[in-house]
């Protein structure tokens, strides 16, 4: 429907209106359309529920959360609502929340096949992809037939390393939903294409030019044809689809460089060394977390692949919840970051190692080291010093070209602004490589900087580097870490299943006619 239906007051024109622009990308309009349907039947639960997938939908979790909690409370038997309010608390990265709502639903309806789809989504976004399996089995059970199920199911088994099984589900889930952007991201993710013929590629390609296909998604189709084309050496095509998808989610995004400076430079006026000596007795003198920190890209999910194949590590992931105990304190903030994190009480950084530890131990009570690769966990090293005095902190370095690139080349879940312009991620790599300098002098020795690249020229001396500084024997498994059945849930999910493979140094080179100036120069 065109523009004046948001206008009107009829109220199937105004439910019409919202769908269609939901589908059409235009988030803002959709809101407005169910808001002035909701003023027309404030009680009814679905204008509730699609109101809260117009906010989710324009990055607004808590607004979604509020819509679908209403939605209920209008009506307890309203299974969307479930569904839906279980998602966006999954974007809200609350998981437990999330998962006692999906158990709520379930009760209602044990067989309700999109509650199991987003439980299982929640198991796989803690770790728990062996469990997320189980979940999505007992689904296909129920509608043996459904492609949702087959896709989630394939992209579970791609990330456990049963490729087979991965592509019989995939395939079979895009034959049944051939727009369905995410499945052929997941299939291109493992898959190694040896030409521009591949009926993969072609499926893509005509995803593409079909007007059905979503605009907001056209993106995840460039991103995917752009690692097949590179799988083949054709370089100039590849850049094209990086280019052109990563274009597309530029143009939809907002990224200020100086905010991010002005936030660097606030957190390491906060955390120097006088503040270390102010809180001698803080924290926890406990050893169990291991952080596992750099540039996206920069291969810390195989530093984590190689600890987690010891039998004294559990690999945890990517967790956030240091950014949510960070959040926490920032949501308290007066604009003098250094006076506030100063009046911080030894209680208070207690609770809060406390807190972080209790979360860990959930993923495993009883190994010696649980590892949190969470990346950008770099910026905060002060605040998980504060709370852990004596933890292990893995920065991972690799070519800084090799990174961008690598970081250009990805369509990222979460959010990540800055990763869809080149000049941007060269600014951002600046200010990261700034701030690592500022830790490396607030804490002398203490923070192993782990280069990818002496890790594939010799990868049993990089492992015993790794191994040493943690304070761990030996193991031959480490150097098999590729063997190692554990679910990788990240953009390195596909290569952390082979073994070290050195053609990923220097492959900035295939791309450096098209690499702008920024990158070239760090």
């Amino acid at each position: 429907m065109s523009s004046p239906a948001p206008y009107s007051n009829d109220p199937q024109d105004l439910f019409r209106a919202g769908e269609e622009s939901l589908q059409a990308g235009r988030f803002e309009q959709a809101v407005a359309c169910f808001e002035k349907l909701l003023a027309l039947r404030p009680e009814d639960a679905q204008v509730h529920s699609r109101l809260g997938v117009a906010h989710i939908s324009s990055g607004q979790a808590e607004k979604a959360i509020a819509c679908f909690r209403d939605a209920i409370a209008r009506d307890a038997s309203f299974l969307p609502a479930y569904q839906n309010l279980a998602l966006a608390l999954c974007e809200a990265h609350r998981l437990e929340e999330a998962q006692a709502v999906c158990r709520q639903g379930l009760e209602i309806d044990p067989a309700c096949v999109p509650v199991y789809l987003v439980q299982a989504k929640i198991l796989n976004l803690a770790g728990q992809s062996e469990a997320a399996e189980g979940v999505l089995q007992k689904a296909l059970e129920i509608e043996p037939g459904h492609p949702d199920v087959r896709g989630n199911l394939g992209t579970v088994q791609a990330l456990l390393g049963r490729r087979e099984e991965a592509v019989e589900n995939l395939e079979k889930a895009l034959a049944a939903q051939p727009l369905n952007v995410s499945y052929h991201r997941s299939l291109a993710s493992f898959k190694k294409y040896e030409g521009p013929d591949d009926p993969h590629i072609q499926a893509m390609q005509a995803a593409l030019k079909d007007t059905r296909l979503q605009v907001g998604t056209k993106a995840g189709l460039y991103f995917a044809l752009g690692k097949a084309c590179e799988d083949f050496g054709d370089y100039p095509a590849a850049f094209a689809n990086y280019e052109t998808g990563n274009a597309m989610v530029s143009a939809a995004i907002r990224f200020s460089l100086p905010r991010v400076e002005t936030y660097f430079r606030q957190i390491c006026g906060s955390f120097t060394r006088a503040f270390f000596d102010a809180h001698k007795g803080a924290g926890l003198r406990d050893e169990t977390p291991v952080f596992i920190v750099g540039m996206p890209r920069s291969g810390t999910s195989l530093a984590e692949q190689i600890l987690a194949s010891h039998a004294d590590v559990y690999g945890a992931g990517e967790l956030h919840d240091v950014f949510h105990l960070f959040a926490q304190e920032l949501n308290l903030l007066p604009q003098d970051y250094a006076a506030h994190f100063a009046a911080l009480t030894e209680d208070k950084i207690t609770a809060c190692a406390q807190a972080y530890l209790a979360s860990l131990r959930k993923h495993d009570p009883a190994a010696r080291f649980i590892t949190d690769k969470m990346p950008l966990n770099f910026r905060y090293i002060g605040f998980i010093k504060t709370m852990f005095p004596q933890a292990k902190i893995i920065h991972c370095i690799r070519d800084p070209r090799d990174t961008c690139l690598s970081i250009f080349k990805q369509l990222f879940v979460g959010s990540l602004p800055f990763a869809y312009d080149q000049v941007h991620i060269a600014g951002y790599y600046g200010l990261y490589r700034e701030m690592m300098a500022h830790w490396h002098r607030v804490f002398p020795g203490e923070i192993l900087d782990f280069h990818y690249e002496e890790l594939i020229g010799d990868q049993e001396k990089g492992t015993r580097v790794l191994l040493d500084y943690c304070g761990l024997p030996w193991q031959d498994s480490c150097l098999d870490f590729h063997k190692t059945q554990r679910a990788v849930t990240t953009a390195s999910a596909a290569q952390v299943r082979k073994p070290i493979y050195k053609g990923a140094r220097g492959a900035w080179k295939n791309y450096e006619e098209f690499l702008a100036p920024e990158i070239l120069d760090l």
